[in-house]
């Protein structure tokens, strides 16, 4: 949930959905009228934090992209 995303991290809201944008994170799906992140969300996001202040979020997300083409 993002609940779980937001105390595993320590991110705020807008930081999980800005590295959606930047195709870091996979889009979650709506359902019920709140979003499902797919299961690796968690275990991805933990890798960004640690990644953070070491490398720019540009950085980041051309790790993600070579390590996981296909982002939905």
């Amino acid at each position: 949930t993002t609940d779980r995303l937001l105390a595993e991290t320590g991110v705020s809201r807008d930081t999980l959905y800005e590295w959606v944008a930047w195709r870091i994170l996979p889009r979650p799906r709506v359902s019920n009228s709140s979003p499902a992140w797919p299961p690796e969300t968690l275990e991805r996001a933990r890798f960004v934090v640690e990644l953070l202040g070491a490398r720019t979020l540009e950085e980041i997300s051309e790790l993600v992209k070579r390590s996981t083409p296909r982002l939905s």
